[in-house]
């Protein structure tokens, strides 16, 4: 086999860079591998690369996204199971197996997720397996759904991993829309790294027009207010929605998680640590204020013109 996925070199430099594992850059590559793919195939212009796979790869953020693609599906033809498994298919031809039937497959709120998709490589001298656990997989999520803010210009996706290009233009989100999906998701599931990854935007682009977010925002939850996920924690209506992104509950979640929830589930790379104190993401100090001063006021306007 010709094609590389990538080399044990770039594994090794990989390591140093990050941090990572090597199970978890075998995770990474396998990852970068599948998004590539999709970036390049027959349904390349309807595959919509979002949430923190996104603002890593193509936005910059030192949160590490490492086995999990998130996509929404756009165009006139509907996204069924097995149009998912044929598109998620790789036979080898790109260095790399994947078998989309194979993984579990789950079915919700319009949206396909395929889990524990088992990912192998066939090449000779590298072995990307990992050294423990049950085997090397992925989880791609794709939700049938819209693209309300289009980029004016072409996103570039960068992954050094992966050998041969690595650098490739992707359909994704503006930071406008991503922001406002990371405050859905910090309201209706109160995961902390959508929290940080808003914070990270507050940091690193304070050009972001939070107006735009706002208005997403607002258009994006009136399409999802139906959903459980607000209906159980009593959100109806945007005032609702905004009081919650601020409430004492949540901001509580934020800090009793923070410690279990960094290193586990949250990496970042070592030169966000080595960061100043009173910069870094790595503090949960220092992420709620940047939320606080950036988004909050934004998203109290919001909530008083809803009035």
């Amino acid at each position: 086999m010709t094609t590389l996925l990538t080399t044990e070199e770039l594994l090794e430099d990989a390591q140093e860079r990050t941090g990572l594992t090597r199970e978890q850059l075998l995770l990474m590559v396998a990852k970068s591998g599948l998004v590539r793919h999709l970036a390049t195939g027959a349904d390349a212009e309807r595959f919509v690369l979002k949430g923190g796979t996104l603002l890593h790869h193509v936005y910059r953020s030192p949160r590490q996204s490492i086995r999990d693609a998130d996509y929404t599906y756009v165009g006139d033809a509907p996204l069924t199971g097995p149009k998912l498994e044929d598109a998620l298919r790789v036979e080898g031809e790109e260095g790399f197996y994947l078998n989309p039937e194979e993984a579990v497959l789950t079915t919700e709120n319009d949206m396909f997720m395929m889990k524990r998709m088992p990912f192998t490589v066939e090449l000779e001298g590298i072995e990307l397996r990992p050294r423990r656990g049950r085997g090397l997989d992925i989880t791609v999520s794709v939700r049938d759904g819209e693209r309300l803010d289009p980029p004016k210009s072409s996103l570039v996706y960068s992954d050094p991993l992966l050998a041969g290009e690595s650098r490739f233009a992707i359909n994704g989100l503006t930071l406008e829309e991503l922001s406002a999906e990371k405050v859905l998701g910090w309201v209706s599931r109160e995961h902390i790294r959508h929290y940080i990854d808003l914070a990270y935007v507050a940091r690193g682009f304070d050009e972001t027009d939070r107006d735009k977010t706002c208005e997403l925002v607002a258009a994006k939850f009136a399409a999802e207010k139906d959903s459980w996920l607000y209906r159980d924690k009593g959100i109806t209506t945007i005032p609702d929605l905004v009081a919650a992104f601020s409430s004492e509950r949540a901001l509580a979640t934020l800090r009793h998680g923070w410690e279990e929830t960094l290193g586990t589930e949250i990496f970042f790379l070592p030169t966000e640590r080595d960061l100043p104190p009173e910069e870094t993401l790595a503090d949960v100090e220092n992420v709620q204020r940047y939320v606080s001063e950036f988004w909050s006021p934004a998203l109290e306007e919001l909530g008083l013109a809803a009035r």
